[in-house]
């Protein structure tokens, strides 16, 4: 289910991620072991590109 999405649209979430501030992109849990189903979350473990901290 999920896996077979995130399959077919793989080009764009990492074209969008890249958008974002995003790299390596990694699908955990139900989705990744291809155990998910109707009700299943979808898992991601993302890095950031730079991380801004900005204190006022």
């Amino acid at each position: 289910m999920l896996h077979d999405l995130l399959q077919e649209k793989r080009k764009l979430i990492l074209k969008s991620a890249d958008e974002n501030g995003i790299k390596n992109v990694r699908v955990f849990g139900s989705a990744a072991r291809h155990e998910d189903g109707r009700e299943s979350d979808l898992d991601l473990l993302v890095e950031l590109k730079k991380i801004e901290v900005y204190l006022t």
